[in-house]
């Protein structure tokens, strides 16, 4: 979606422009200068996190105050319709051809969580671009968006309880096995999304705290760097995460079977 003009007025929203963020919102200034922080302390623990990438180009988010001003600017933008869609994070190119991202939000209870998930689409794009598949970007996103800052350190991680509950569901009823989940391309993603966005999120946590290490010692961060050098995502998943997808897949299901949930 490269289409960026909208016949939405966005010149009376207030806008906070600072480090990596221009933030516009009508709510006033609070908001604006709000999202604008958190959104550039989310990048700056994503880069202590991840420890390679480097931002190209300042990223615009616009924060609508109601619901249906939201999906009016997502309609006549970029011609998302779709009445699931929470939040997005949309790529788009400048007069000099260079990717830039425009992430899209409205205010309600769950706002930072949309912008954690958002954000983490905008900045895996930064660490290896395409290259990404949409399991990994989706259950990554998820894991991310229950993010939050305490002394100066990001916590991530969190698990919600409805999310958990869904996702335990869908292994008691036998859902899709790994290799379908992680060979599915996006349409078939998308068009799945009650069962693919928790199995998605249950297997991205899983990876990330089987082996109850920090980060940058997990096969998590040698497959991101597999993906970066370019190899193939698929191959490189069982090289790395196991070689025995029945033995994986009954680790993996009997981990988030008993899985405990932190908030609701």
């Amino acid at each position: 979606a490269a289409r960026s003009a909208a016949a939405t007025d966005l010149s009376t929203f207030q806008e906070v422009t600072e480090q990596n963020y221009q933030v516009l919102a009508p709510g006033g200034r609070p908001i604006a200068r709000d999202v604008n922080s958190f959104m550039n302390l989310m990048l700056g623990q994503y880069s202590k996190f991840f420890a390679d990438w480097s931002v190209k180009q300042p990223t615009r988010v616009i924060v609508f105050s109601t619901d249906a001003d939201f999906r009016a600017y997502l309609g006549e933008a970029y011609g998302l319709k779709h009445p699931w869609i929470a939040a997005v994070c949309v790529p788009t190119t400048d007069a000099q051809g260079q990717r830039q991202f425009e992430l899209v939000a409205r205010q309600n209870d769950y706002l930072y969580r949309d912008l954690a998930h958002e954000g983490f689409h905008q900045f895996i794009w930064y660490v290896a671009g395409d290259r990404v598949p949409i399991w990994f970007n989706e259950g990554m996103a998820q894991y991310f968006e229950t993010s939050y800052v305490l002394h100066g350190q990001l916590r991530a991680g969190d698990v919600s309880r409805p999310k958990l509950q869904v996702a335990q569901a869908i292994l008691r009823q036998g859902g899709p096995s790994i290799t379908q989940l992680i060979t599915m391309d996006k349409p078939t993603f998308y068009r799945n999304a009650s069962i693919t966005y928790p199995l998605a999120w249950a297997l991205a946590y899983y990876l990330m705290q089987r082996e109850n290490r920090t980060y940058h010692e997990t096969d998590v961060h040698k497959y991101l760097q597999d993906l970066q050098y370019g190899r193939d995502p698929v191959k490189q998943f069982w090289l790395r995460f196991g070689r025995d997808e029945q033995e994986l897949y009954r680790d993996f299901a009997h981990y988030i079977l008993n899985l405990q949930a932190r908030f609701d």
